[in-house]
């Protein structure tokens, strides 16, 4: 357990460094944040750090960057639309730490996270990570059964990745819409903007980082009136309150639990 931990503070300090070189506006999330402010440090069976940042027009790049860094450090990563996972290169399972990448809609910072519908929708999704990132291929293919949606897949992205970055930005753009159909259930997270518009500066573990300048509003938002109580069995995709479906105001958007089951592990 303890080993495990300092892994994970020790991903969670080469993370900022390497956000903080690249002057992206970033603070600590979720779980991470809830350690921070409950338990004054990682929550004991947390696997993994949260980070939320803003989404930058040109996310691509910026992404392509950021993975780039995290590879001279040791790393592995992937990245897709909406979020870049990175854990120490060589492992296949254990503490990771995900990057989420939030965009601005209205008076909401909001993390599109889509889950397919139907066969056809899981292979554009799958696709449309594959073009975000080559890296995700290996995944793909772990996961693909059907040898034509593999081809379906890994061809398209090689030949997507010869274009240049600008490009490849335009055509990401545009085909990120195909999520807003009916082929796809939204399982976005949102919460108000007011909670991260001001940053207050804290220190953790020895380090300055930065969170909500409300924690306790934030938290309340994500967990409920009792985020103060300890849960090993909280369950995200069931009980995260930002997730559309889970909070009353959006309840009417989500056709079955079923479909919820399916947002935590969604992007």
């Amino acid at each position: 357990m303890r080993a495990k931990q300092e892994l994970l503070k020790t991903i969670l300090f080469d993370a900022v460094d390497v956000l903080t070189n690249n002057d992206a506006a970033f603070w600590l999330s979720a779980g991470t944040l809830l350690g921070f402010v409950r338990d004054g440090g990682l929550i004991e069976w947390e696997d993994d750090i949260d980070i939320d940042t803003w989404k930058k027009d040109n996310d691509l790049r910026c992404k392509k960057k950021l993975a780039a860094d995290f590879k001279k450090l040791g790393y592995k990563t992937y990245f897709t639309d909406s979020h870049l996972n990175i854990r120490k290169a060589g492992e296949a399972a254990g503490p990771y730490l995900d990057i989420n990448f939030h965009e601005r809609v209205g008076d909401e910072a909001v993390l599109f996270r889509f889950v397919p519908r139907r066969k056809f929708a899981t292979i554009t999704k799958k696709l449309l990570w594959s073009l975000y990132d080559i890296n995700n291929l290996r995944w793909q293919k772990s996961n693909l059964k059907d040898f034509v949606a593999v081809l379906i897949i890994t061809l398209p992205a090689f030949l997507f990745h010869l274009l240049p970055t600008f490009l490849r930005q335009k055509v990401l753009t545009k085909a990120a819409k195909i999520r807003n159909t009916s082929f796809f259930t939204d399982c976005s997270m949102r919460f108000p903007t007011e909670f991260v518009d001001e940053l207050k500066c804290i220190t953790f573990f020895g380090h300055d980082m930065l969170i909500p300048k409300n924690p306790e509003g934030y938290l309340e938002h994500k967990y409920g009136p009792t985020w103060r109580e300890p849960n090993r069995n909280w369950d995200t995709s069931t009980q995260d309150r930002s997730i559309v479906g889970n909070n009353v105001a959006h309840s009417e958007t989500i056709a079955s639990k079923s479909v919820i089951a399916e947002c935590s592990n969604s992007s």
